[in-house]
Formats: C-alpha cells, structure tokens, sequence
C-alpha cells in the first residue's frame, strides 16, 4: 500500500483527498455538496462560551477548521488560523452555499436558542467525520463551562495533538497498484421531478422509536438498512411508473472499519440498490432480497479494493494532474454528467447510532442530521439513532410532499410507531 503525507510541502496546506476532489470543480454558486449536523441541548447556548470552546479546533482539527485556497492548477484546503470567524447564527435555510473563493471559509458553527450545529462543505469531511466533530464541540463548549468531559464515544480533546492517522487521505493509504479498477459504465436512472415545481431546500422528518421498527425489520429478516432503503426504493419505483429508466438508490459506505481507518476526512463509497421498472409485479419482499443481495455485493473487500484503485489512478492520471484548474473543471464536469448523479434516483444515507459520553449525554436532548442540496437529485434521505430514536431525515427541494407521505403511509401500515416534524 502507498500512504501518501497529505499536507505536501506546505504547513497547514492539505491537498484535497481522492473523494473530495470533484466537490469545488463541480460547485455552484446556487449549489455546493454540504452537510449539517445539529444538537438541541438542554439550556440556551453562550455564545462567548462557545466563542472560547472552538477557538482551538483549528489545531485540533486542521483539515475540517479549513478555508479554501485555490493555485493555478488546483484547489486546496489551508487550516484557518481564527476558528471564531466560522461562528455565525443559525440560517433560515439550512445548507447554504459557501462561497468559494480564496480565504473563505469551508464550515459553519451554527446558533440558534439550544441549538448547535455544523454546517460542512463535503470537501471537507463526510458524516463519520461530522459526527466526531460536532462532539467534540460540544465537548469542549461544557468543558469551557467547568464541567469534566471524557474523550469517549468519538469525543476528542482540543488540548491533545491531532495524529497522523486522523488527517491522513485512506484512499491513498488503501491503494494498491497491482489490481485492477472497475467499471464505471451505467445507464442514466429515472430522476423525480426534473422540471420542479420547486421550493427551498427544506426537511421532515420521522422519528421511530427504535424497538418498534426492530421488531418489523427482524421479522423481515433484515437489517434497519435494509428494510428503509427497500422501503424508500419500492416508493420511488412506484412514483416512477411509465418510465423506461431504472430507479437506483445510492446507498454510502462508511469504510472506516472494513479498513482500519481513523480519518477525519472523505472515506466513503456508495452502492446502488435498483429494481427494474419493465417487471411490474415486483413484491416489496422480492425489492427487500435484492437490496439486501446488493448491499453484500457492494461491501466485497475485493470489490472496494479495485473502486478505491480506480479512484485514486483517475485521480493521477498525468492529463489531470497537470492541467490548470479550468480545464480540471471542465474534465470533471464531463465525468459527472456521464458517471454522477444522473446513476442514481436518490441517496439513503444511514449514519448510525450517535453515542455520547454520559456527562455530554444528560445535555443533549436531541440530534439531528440532514444532506443538503445537489444539482441533480432533488430528494435524499439521512438516517440516524440517537437515544433509542431512529430518525428518517428528507431533505428536498420539491414542492409536492408525496414521498414523505408515502413513507408515512407505509410505517402505519407496517404497524410502525412515528411522529413526524417538521424542521427547524
């Protein structure tokens, strides 16, 4: 395996890992790929105090307290030397755009009442990644209070280094160059509403509590993520009806764990969970069986091996890594017209369980976590438990709510428990 140092020559000067790469080429100024993340604690927050908490997250945390610094021939992400300059009030629309320009900053630190959040470029880092941060806050917010909060559950300490391992790019680090890549060859999939009417980026979510979905998912014999992505595909297939394209979810992979990786940044692929849309007799339970055989598919060691090769030798393939940063752009703008998106009819994303230290726990009341908005998918889905909650978080531009009433009408007919709300 190659590990490759990602800072190069210059201190506090990241190049951007082989994830993130598209993100600034393919930005907008209507549209960036962001993240947020946000808790609800248990009192209204001091912003003083938070101003104090995050003032050391730069050296902590230097490759997500970063700006954006563009050369000639690319971008790069340069720490940022004052973290409090990324403090700012919660918006009235969630996942904003940055702007991308040099010295401009690539994250948020949002307030509003009880609520903290982050709102992040995904250039940056990917929800794993989110998720140890947005802890670490507000680890540190309780610890500027005088209170003692244990570096547990993903919770990091502004007093101690950041390692190696934690900045480190694990798509170099896992790249071997003696096996072979894959195909990137697909047919462009069904997208919903295309043409809009659309709205704000917007959100609602369900809130299920966890045993009264487990016991419906065991009986299915499945997992949590099987049962809602096959859920959520069996909507799309049938609010698709009378197209010739393929519905396909796009389903992220978090490998940290299949590779031993500790990075703060990008590490993450996806599968793609379809169905057929010329089979119209297709049962939820036949959906379920497939989406359950192309999750095993999707997570073959061998077979993320090969995707993270063909990453990485697209990534530095000399035309590429030569070219100015316009003709980057116009590169890669091709290649995701031919290879984003367009696969893929929607995301589900499921994060996990979000865990806590218990001296953090008895402040958070809630946590809440959504996708922001893209050029081509107008609907996505983020899944998280926190304190025996799962949540199904929409996220969407659409004006018509018939997906998220669809999911509504499915859990009730599943005997499934959920309240829904609607954020902020």
């Amino acid at each position: 395996m190659k590990a490759v140092n990602p800072t190069g020559a210059t201190p506090g000067v990241y190049a951007l890992d082989c994830s993130a790469t598209v993100y600034p080429y393919l930005a907008t100024k209507k549209v960036n790929q962001i993240f947020r993340m946000a808790l609800e604690l248990d009192e209204e927050i001091d912003v003083a105090v938070l101003r104090e908490a995050v003032r050391g997250m730069p050296k902590r945390f230097p490759t997500m307290f970063v700006m954006l610094r563009k050369d000639r021939d690319t971008y790069r992400l340069q720490t940022m030397r004052d973290a409090q300059s990324a403090i700012c009030p919660e918006p009235a629309v969630y996942c904003q755009p940055f702007r991308l320009q040099n010295g401009e900053n690539l994250i948020r630190v949002t307030y509003k009442g009880n609520r903290l959040g982050i709102e992040v470029f995904h250039a940056i880092s990917d929800g794993a990644g989110g998720m140890i941060l947005l802890k670490s806050i507000a680890a540190e917010y309780y610890r500027a209070k005088g209170e003692e909060i244990p570096c547990e559950c993903g919770v990091c300490a502004c007093t101690d280094p950041s390692l190696p391992c934690e900045t480190e790019d694990s798509f170099r680090a896992n790249y071997e160059p003696d096996i072979g890549g894959v195909s990137r060859a697909a047919k462009h999939a069904f997208q919903f509403s295309e043409k809009g009417p659309f709205e704000p980026w917007h959100q609602t979510e369900l809130r299920i509590p966890l045993e009264s979905l487990k016991s419906v998912t065991k009986s299915n014999n499945a997992t949590i993520t099987e049962y809602a992505a096959a859920l959520y595909l069996d909507i799309l297939r049938k609010h698709a009806q009378g197209s010739a394209k393929p519905v396909v979810l796009s389903v992220p992979i978090n490998l940290r764990p299949i590779f031993d990786s500790q990075t703060l940044r990008n590490f993450s692929l996806y599968f793609l969970a379809s169905v057929p849309q010329d089979k119209p007799d297709v049962s939820f339970e036949d959906i379920l069986r497939a989406v359950h055989a192309q999750l095993q598919a999707g997570i073959d060691k061998d077979l993320l091996r090969r995707t993270i090769h063909q990453n990485v030798s697209q990534a530095d393939l000399p035309i590429f890594v030569k070219s100015p940063r316009f003709v980057k752009k116009a590169i890669l703008r091709i290649g995701a017209a031919m290879y984003g998106e367009g696969l893929y009819t929607s995301t589900f994303s499921n994060l996990g369980i979000f865990k806590l230290p218990e001296a953090l726990a008895k402040h958070v009341v809630s946590f809440h976590a959504m996708l922001g908005e893209s050029p081509v998918n107008h609907i996505k889905i983020l899944s998280y438990c926190y304190n025996g909650v799962i949540s199904l978080m929409f996220s969407s531009r659409l004006a018509t709510r018939e997906l998220e009433n669809a999911m509504c009408a499915r859990l009730r007919d599943a005997g499934i428990d959920f309240d829904v709300v609607t954020m902020p």
